[in-house]
């Protein structure tokens, strides 16, 4: 399984995950031309795509999904609550639905998504298998419940939230009202809470994680990365960045 954080922030997701022959996108938060502009500077083919799973509907995550659909045409799954709202924003119909809990298919992938706190219709995080390998994916959520930890736990790649520190957020420039929201249980992770989830799921076979959703005004990259560190404590996983303006390195599982 190789993966590639194309794009990670709130100006924009999108996560490439291909084994063998046959990738999927998750969330469309990057324009046409940009995706596939990353995916030329990876050396990745938009035309090995067999489906795009949207974790929630929120503009950063589906910014590029209508051109999408009309120029590539792939299918493009959404739980019942996330495609409701697309269709009734957006006017976007046919999505392939699953409902949190639910185990599917896409090529050679098995998808199990899982429910998260965030202030969405329906949001998910998601665990994607193939015969040999497991990542999972929480990256917009306010807190950690049980089944989060549960979900991700075994898995030899795990790309997590880790939005902002939460001195800089009370420090910073945005309204009191964003701070609130943010900061509450259906926002989004701070670097300290994001770092006692990686501890807690941390096990001896867990070899890449990607720090995600960091915020550009709130959070540092060196702030993301000491809170990551200390979570795992030498224990051997290796830990990446991830950018809003380019392509995190590409990484085989």
């Amino acid at each position: 399984m190789k993966v590639c954080i194309l794009a990670s922030g709130s100006r924009g997701n999108a996560i490439w995950v291909r084994s063998g022959q046959s990738a999927i996108l998750v969330d469309a938060g990057l324009s046409l031309r940009q995706l596939k502009q990353r995916l030329a500077a990876v050396d990745e083919d938009p035309g090995r795509l067999k489906g795009v799973i949207i974790t929630h509907e929120h503009s950063d995550h589906i910014r590029g999904l209508p051109l999408l659909l009309r120029k590539i045409g792939v299918p493009v799954f959404a739980t019942p609550g996330t495609a409701k709202v697309l269709a009734e924003r957006l006017d976007l119909n046919g999505f392939e639905l699953f409902d949190p809990g639910e185990k599917f298919e896409i090529g050679p992938f098995e998808v199990l998504a899982f429910p998260v706190s965030h202030d969405a219709a329906e949001p998910v995080g998601l665990v994607l298998e193939d015969r040999r390998t497991r990542l999972g994916l929480a990256t917009d959520l306010g807190q950690v419940t049980r089944l989060v930890e549960e979900r991700l736990k075994h898995c030899q790649g795990l790309i997590l939230e880790m939005n902002h520190d939460p001195r800089l957020l009370k420090e910073g420039p945005y309204p009191w009202e964003v701070k609130q929201r943010i900061q509450s249980r259906f926002g989004h992770l701070a670097n300290e809470k994001g770092g006692k989830l990686l501890a807690r799921v941390h096990h001896a076979d867990l070899d890449h994680v990607w720090l995600a959703h960091r915020s550009e005004v709130n959070n540092t990259p060196a702030l993301q990365r000491a809170a990551a560190a200390e979570a795992v404590a030498g224990r051997g996983s290796e830990i990446h960045l991830t950018w809003q303006e380019r392509p995190a390195e590409t990484v085989e599982l």
